[in-house]
């Protein structure tokens, strides 16, 4: 009996791009608004845990997009969502996000809300939520401002043309079920 082949380890640096990321927070971000548009009265803190991940999604995308390594990602900021936006705004996010800086506070307040996953793991007491709308927005905001551009960085600028041109820019997904 032969030994099974030995698979050559998986490259998670180039497996991990920056348009799948930005993919996977635009599929977060329409999950947080589908639960915010259920819940009545609103008492879950489920879309503002999708939220957030959506937002670190993005900017995790953005940093890829600008070369971070999977390693730094994980190692210089992790989950940490206001020095993943200072760092993406270092690297001009507001190029292709216009008012990015703006969400700064809101970003903040979303982080510390989170402090030790308080978003995901029930936790009694008080907390400081940022508006909805406001970070809402800046997910979609940094999801639509973000699409062509990882699109670009990951298959090549004539690549994305074509995709572009072929499938419309934008994610392709159907769209939100209206509410009732």
């Amino acid at each position: 009996m032969t030994d099974p082949p030995q698979e050559a380890p998986i490259d998670r640096d180039s497996r991990t791009t920056s348009f799948g990321l930005v993919r996977y927070a635009e599929d977060y971000r329409r999950g947080a608004v589908v639960v915010w548009d259920a819940e009545r009265p609103r008492l879950t803190m489920v879309p503002y845990m999708l939220i957030a991940h959506s937002i670190e999604l993005s900017l995790k995308a953005f940093l890829r997009s600008r070369g971070a390594t999977l390693k730094a990602l994980k190692n210089q900021w992790g989950h940490t969502l206001p020095e993943l936006l200072e760092h993406a705004l270092s690297q001009r996010l507001d190029r292709l996000v216009p008012g990015a800086s703006t969400a700064t506070q809101y970003v903040q307040w979303l982080h510390e809300a989170n402090d030790e996953q308080s978003l995901r793991y029930i936790r009694t007491g008080w907390t400081r939520l940022p508006d909805w709308e406001v970070v809402s927005g800046f997910a979609a905001a940094l999801t639509g401002g973000l699409h062509d551009h990882c699109l670009r960085r990951t298959i090549g600028r004539e690549g994305a043309k074509e995709a572009i041109r072929n499938r419309g820019s934008g994610f392709n997904l159907p769209p939100l079920p209206e509410e009732t």
